[in-house]
């Protein structure tokens, strides 16, 4: 069986910083870290790559900890996030 070569859609890469956020949040974890943590929250911003981690203690604190990402990456950049 022959694969067929993967082509990457150049209309869909993001071309500015903030235009397409991921995350994510895994846990409970087993073992809580030192802080006492059981959760980590991970933003990615797709143009550059960047990486973002946050250690959670409870999973409602997901969107506070969102509000604080977009606060300091939009003051930074003086950018808006898109998506």
């Amino acid at each position: 069986m022959k694969r067929k070569k993967f082509e990457k859609d150049k209309a869909t890469r993001k071309t500015q910083l903030l235009q397409l956020i991921h995350s994510n949040l895994m846990g409970p974890f087993q073992a809580n870290s030192l802080g006492g943590a059981s959760y980590v929250l991970t933003f990615i911003d797709e143009f550059i790559r960047m990486k973002f981690g946050y250690l959670l203690e409870y999973k409602d604190q997901t969107f506070d900890m969102f509000k604080e990402f977009k606060a300091l990456v939009e003051n930074q950049t003086n950018l808006r996030i898109k998506f």
